[in-house]
């Protein structure tokens, strides 16, 4: 998966909240010269509690940044996704940094900082909205992506192939900042209404097309342009 980053140009990689901590990672990633934006544990305010226990989480980001700090791919230590961690985790994390890493950048928040603008879009087949608001530095965007239809049969049985029910929220078709209970409506209106789920799912593949594609030509149309001073 990396080298396929890498054949794909990209140049960064984010470790969203952290999620991976396999050597695996930091080593293919210094391998194939590729830079990390790397998280620590804590998830948007709304999406899970704040440690408790904030000794053992320092300690556990401690024990990351002793790791992990001779990896060169490690561009950043980004203590929180769309929102800053709370003062005692994060003068903490920076207390941490200074001592054990002092030379890489520390940001506090995934949603702003050094020029970062994070907030979506994350709707699929809305080509517009991509186009419109991608920034070059925009660590998360993307779009409900519908699998092909031999992955949708293998992931829920038959009674439910038909109807986007829990079993599709269970895969993350669910309301929230995705709409994937308003997917089928917008494939609809931009399509035409599925006959049934083959039909669906390939209509759905020519909106992931659109859509990241959109992501790409509009990043890409506003990568030189000049700032004006």
């Amino acid at each position: 998966m990396i080298r396929m980053h890498q054949l794909a140009n990209y140049t960064i990689i984010r470790n969203w909240v952290g999620q991976s901590t396999s050597d695996d990672l930091y080593d293919l990633c210094d391998q194939y010269g590729l830079l990390l934006w790397d998280e620590f544990f804590e998830p948007h305010p709304a999406d899970g509690p704040i440690p408790e226990n904030i000794d053992l989480y320092l300690a556990n980001v401690r024990e990351k940044i002793l790791r992990y700090r001779n990896h060169p791919s490690i561009a950043l230590w980004c203590a929180r996704n769309e929102g800053d961690p709370p003062p005692a985790i994060g003068e903490g994390i920076q207390k941490l940094i200074r001592e054990f890493d002092p030379i890489r950048l520390y940001q506090p928040s995934s949603t702003s900082g050094r020029g970062v603008n994070s907030g979506g879009p994350t709707t699929g087949a809305r080509r517009a909205s991509f186009t419109r608001s991608v920034k070059l530095l925009r660590p998360r965007f993307g779009s409900m992506s519908v699998p092909t239809l031999e992955a949708v049969q293998a992931m829920m049985p038959e009674k439910d192939w038909e109807v986007v029910n829990d079993d599709w929220a269970e895969h993350d078709f669910c309301a929230g900042a995705q709409e994937g209970d308003r997917y089928p409506e917008i494939i609809s209106s931009r399509y035409g209404y599925p006959a049934n789920l083959p039909d669906f799912v390939r209509k759905a593949q020519l909106a992931n097309y659109e859509a990241f594609r959109a992501m790409y030509e509009g990043r890409f149309a506003k990568l030189f342009r000049r700032r004006r001073a």
